[in-house]
């Protein structure tokens, strides 16, 4: 059972959220909160698991309340609130704060949100074997992945970051905007980049490979972004 808070200053939307997210019998919600400095407090009393969170807050925005946990040495190394908001430009610069988890636009999908928390609970309790950047490379090698040598380099980052942070491959277009604040790289870049290296996979990859990584029926059937990183990741930890 994971002990959840949702905070969202639109009574009705925070009341939707609950009544959809508790249809998962993990899921309880421990509190719902209309303003930061509510939610501010009962956070501290009540030491949830995640928190739901909103930006636009009254009396203290969900931004400082992420900045002030941050600074809190039991908390900063906790990645535990799920941020929902509507302000595109600011939830862009959150992807390498220390309490951020995932990061989702608003409006949301309730489908996508409750698959975000089943995600968090996965990596709470994950025990999966640990994939190595050896282990990516050496994999790349032998599916002839010939590309130049940054791309390869980017699409090795990617595939460590995808299997790490499952969450992201839900959108993969949160997957390049998460490696290019890594990378300092504009997100088209990024985009551009692996679409390039994995287009010249799919001419290279030898078909008893595709076979037995991909379980595609045609060999001139085209692997699509989210499809490789899925799948490798797949292969990586079961071998």
């Amino acid at each position: 059972m994971i002990r959840v808070m949702v905070a969202d200053d639109n009574i009705d939307l925070n009341n939707m959220y609950c009544k959809f997210l508790t249809k998962d019998k993990d899921i309880k919600i421990i509190s719902q909160t209309t303003d930061g400095q509510e939610t501010l407090e009962k956070y501290q009393e009540l030491k949830p698991d995640l928190l739901l969170l909103d930006l636009e807050m009254p009396k203290i925005s969900g931004l400082e309340i992420i900045n002030y946990l941050s600074k809190d040495p039991n908390e900063k190394n906790k990645k535990n609130i799920i941020v929902i908001s509507g302000k595109d430009g600011i939830r862009a610069n959150l992807w390498n704060m220390s309490k951020v988890y995932m990061s989702l636009s608003k409006p949301a999908d309730f489908d996508l949100i409750l698959h975000q928390i089943q995600d968090f609970i996965k990596d709470k309790n994950s025990k999966n074997k640990e994939i190595t950047e050896k282990e990516i490379v050496s994999f790349l090698y032998s599916i002839n992945a010939k590309s130049h040598q940054k791309n390869i380099s980017l699409l090795t980052k990617t595939i460590e970051i995808a299997y790490k942070k499952p969450y992201l491959l839900r959108n993969i277009n949160d997957l390049y905007n998460y490696i290019g604040e890594k990378e300092n790289l504009n997100s088209t870049v990024v985009q551009w980049s692996i679409r390039n290296t994995i287009r010249n996979i799919n001419k290279n990859i030898p078909a008893d490979k595709l076979k037995t990584i991909y379980h595609l029926p045609h060999f001139d059937r085209s692997i699509t972004p989210k499809y490789f990183f899925d799948n490798t990741i797949k292969y990586l930890k079961n071998n």
